[in-house]
């Protein structure tokens, strides 16, 4: 039995499996890239599961090749069943995944991880309607202690085994009917995830494209219902696809999320409301941006004059002295040609040095996790 864990990056899914597992994840390459593939096998009712931790997404319309590895293997006949695994501290911006994972009706369930978190900051959400609406099984974890671990394997183990999967989620009157039309298109094609190809085609997904391009009548029907769409609602249809589930995720927020009276806004939350403001975004990038290069280029010159001089100035004497009773044209590769190459390369190392310092701080501290989510919304 297959079991893809899938969720946004930052969720805690690696934490969650070897919970589960009680064991480290084995570490490899997916097939075809160098994107780390981690994975762990155990016994469960006398089946074996394996477990992957696929790479974190915000969308299955990625950008990163890390992303498109997790398209890849989830939209693959491999995989059985998924657990969605969401920060419930974040709960609209993981959502928009989870709307997505349910296109491709599979055996799934969702994991409330963080769910210390979120009571920690005075938070209620009534589980059972979450449930109702989402139309799958929705376990709260705290996976750093291990807390959920056994509903959340009993819950996918018997998912799996019984197939029962999420009804699908209705977009707009218009847009389900196109589906429809797509889906009845494929009838005669092998392929398991009908529903999923039908949205992304209305998106102008390009993985879909590709998974149909053998079928250019599918191609050119999309093109048909793409211009049907933007003319009927004056708008980009992949542009009104993603609107329409925030919308959605809004109003099932709006129905099982009960907020405090007096809302306990951490650090995190308020650098969301900046960093991931509409208008302040960008610019606030390109400012950092400029920042880190100018910190880059200012710190690293006292090194990179240090190296020159060593390399041309010092070095380069000495070698003179040294190699003067051998012939002139030695003098003049290994001081002209190697002493001077090798010192040009070296001196760019302290400014690649810094470059990478300053570059893995703001991943570290999530404002390139920030970053992408903005872009994508």
């Amino acid at each position: 039995m297959e079991i893809a864990f899938v969720g946004n990056p930052n969720t805690g899914k690696t934490a969650l499996i070897n919970a589960i597992a009680g064991s480290d994840l084995e570490v490899g390459n997916w097939s075809g890239v160098t994107v780390e593939k981690k994975e762990v096998t155990f016994k469960y009712k006398n089946e074996t599961i394996h477990l992957a931790d696929l790479p974190g997404t915000y969308t299955l319309s990625p950008y990163s090749i890390e992303e498109k590895v997790t398209r890849e293997v989830i939209c693959s006949d491999i995989i059985d069943g998924i657990i969605n695994v969401v920060n419930s501290t974040d709960l609209r911006r993981n959502l928009y995944l989870t709307l997505e994972l349910i296109d491709l009706q599979k055996p799934m369930i969702l994991a409330l991880n963080m769910f210390d978190e979120f009571k920690k900051r005075g938070y209620e959400i009534d589980l059972k309607e979450f449930s109702k609406l989402l139309d799958m099984d929705i376990i709260p974890t705290i996976a750093s202690r291990g807390l959920g671990k056994k509903e959340i394997i009993e819950k996918i183990y018997q998912n799996v085994k019984n197939q029962k999967i999420p009804k699908p989620f209705s977009y707009q009157e218009h847009i389900e009917k196109e589906i429809e039309f797509l889906i009845n298109k494929m009838k005669n094609i092998d392929c398991n995830i009908k529903r999923f190809l039908a949205v992304k085609l209305l998106e102008n997904d390009e993985f879909a494209f590709n998974k149909l391009k053998d079928y250019p009548e599918i191609l050119n029907f999309t093109k048909e219902a793409q211009n049907r769409l933007k003319k009927h609602f004056g708008m980009d249809v992949k542009k009104f696809i993603v609107e329409y589930r925030y919308q959605k995720i809004d109003e099932i927020l709006e129905k099982v999320l009960k907020k405090p009276i007096i809302d306990k806004v951490i650090l995190s939350d308020k650098l969301d409301n900046i960093l991931l403001n509409k208008y302040l975004g960008i610019p606030i990038f390109f400012v950092i941006m400029f920042l880190v290069f100018q910190l880059t280029f200012s710190g690293s010159q006292p090194l990179v004059n240090w190296t020159n001089w060593f390399f041309q100035d010092y070095l380069a004497d000495k070698l003179k002295i040294f190699l003067s009773p051998f012939p002139s044209w030695i003098s003049s590769l290994t001081i002209n040609g190697i002493i001077a190459g090798v010192g040009l390369v070296l001196s760019f190392l302290p400014l690649l040095a810094l470059l990478y310092f300053f570059m893995a701080i703001l991943q570290e501290s999530g404002y390139m996790a920030r970053l992408v989510f903005y872009l994508i919304k």
